[in-house]
């Protein structure tokens, strides 16, 4: 994660690691979503899970620290399902008013 991080500013490296990523990880589990967008929706899958792992792990957000982690675990369980599903349920929220 840390070489991820440390190289995505070099343009070469990072194109390097998008390819990577896409033509593999991303690839793999857009084939297993249905529905629609589910390229789309791999790579929010993938970032998701990247940036709980990162301000974690990594950063150390201290929020974490002090958590219930079965709680939190449910939350994100929660989101990945419904960014999985793909059916556009993501609750109850108007999604027709402005954000």
């Amino acid at each position: 994660m840390l070489l991820i991080l440390r190289s995505a500013a070099n343009p070469q490296a990072a194109e390097i690691m998008r390819e990577r990523l896409e033509t593999s990880s991303q690839r793999q589990l857009a084939e297993q979503l249905p529905g629609d967008d589910a390229t789309a929706r791999a790579a929010l899958l993938l970032a998701m899970c990247t940036g709980v792992r990162m301000l974690r792990s990594i950063i150390g957000d201290t929020a974490f620290k002090h958590a219930d982690v079965d709680r939190l675990a449910t939350y994100l369980e929660r989101a990945l399902d419904t960014v999985a599903a793909g059916d556009g349920d993501g609750g109850e929220q108007d999604r027709t008013s402005p954000r």
